[in-house]
């Protein structure tokens, strides 16, 4: 959506574009379900290894998606990567925090 020709054109969409959306949606949808299912009660358990290991991967999901959008020109994804990842980020961090006291 955020290259989209806005009253300029149709998008151009094409099968690799199609299939690749589709890919990253199923990622996005597992990673939720992880969240939900894997994290968050590891997080009332108060197991430390998923809290470190949560910030790594959001870390390194953040650098990896946001340096290639930027890469590619679509800077705009960068920044919803950011607000993304704030809200899942800064309670991880806190719990971590949290845990050491």
């Amino acid at each position: 959506m955020l290259a989209w020709p806005l009253g300029d054109g149709r998008p151009v969409w094409d099968a690799n574009i199609t299939w690749m959306s589709s890919i990253g949606a199923g990622l996005l949808m597992a990673l939720g379900v992880i969240f939900l299912g894997i994290i968050a009660p590891a997080v009332d358990q108060g197991n430390r290894r998923a809290v470190q290991t949560t910030i790594i991967a959001m870390l390194l999901w953040f650098v990896i998606d946001s340096a290639g959008s930027i890469a590619a020109g679509f800077t705009a994804n960068a920044v919803i990567n950011l607000i993304t990842l704030v809200p899942i980020l800064l309670p991880m961090v806190l719990i971590k925090w949290e845990a050491k006291a």
